[in-house]
């Protein structure tokens, strides 16, 4: 699974990405929960409340605070997020160097370098390390499994206990076993 969002403040642009995304993720068998904001501020807010995004795509010219100055912002909280800048302008990209960027797609979008730049991304992401994924305090997280010391039953909790924090959930142990196993077979 890979957490997305597009921050994007033209809706047609919105749409065409999250159109591509779907389109893309369904064709190499990859489920995909995308998140569209119209602004950076709002990006950075639904981060700042607990939203972890393997892949973000960011335009830079936006009303309001621009893309580069969002990335920096992400940048300062997320050293893995890949950030993919979306844009007309060609001339941003020795600006955005500095933010560390994964792509560069200018408008309009090629489909096929889409393509090229989500493949080369989602096949490293999906390398890296795995992750559990739960809500806790009605907020989406996701800790990596080696993180994970072990699972504890407290009544009608579970306790997932990390070397420096750990988190309560309300599900059955047996049901986490099984969604690992599960995970595991993939």
């Amino acid at each position: 699974m890979l957490d997305i969002a597009i921050c994007e403040d033209e809706r047609f642009q919105q749409g065409e990405l999250e159109e591509m995304l779907y389109t893309l993720g369904k064709k190499l068998g990859i489920y995909l929960e995308v998140s569209v904001h119209e602004r950076g501020e709002s990006l950075l807010a639904d981060v700042n409340y607990g939203a972890h995004y393997d892949v973000i795509y960011l335009d830079i010219e936006m009303d309001g605070m621009d893309g580069l100055h969002v990335a920096e912002e992400l940048r300062s909280q997320d050293r893995t997020v890949q950030i993919i800048y979306v844009t007309q302008y060609e001339c941003y990209l020795h600006q955005s160097i500095d933010t560390m960027p994964s792509g560069y797609l200018v408008k309009p979008v090629n489909p096929e370098e889409f393509k090229k730049v989500f493949q080369r991304i989602s096949s490293w992401i999906q390398g890296q390390d795995a992750y559990y994924h739960f809500t806790s305090d009605k907020i989406p997280r996701k800790v990596l499994l080696k993180d994970i010391l072990y699972f504890r039953s407290k009544l009608r909790q579970v306790e997932i206990v990390c070397e420096e924090n750990s988190h309560l959930i309300y599900q059955k142990l047996n049901e986490i076993e099984r969604e690992l196993a599960a995970e595991n077979q993939k």
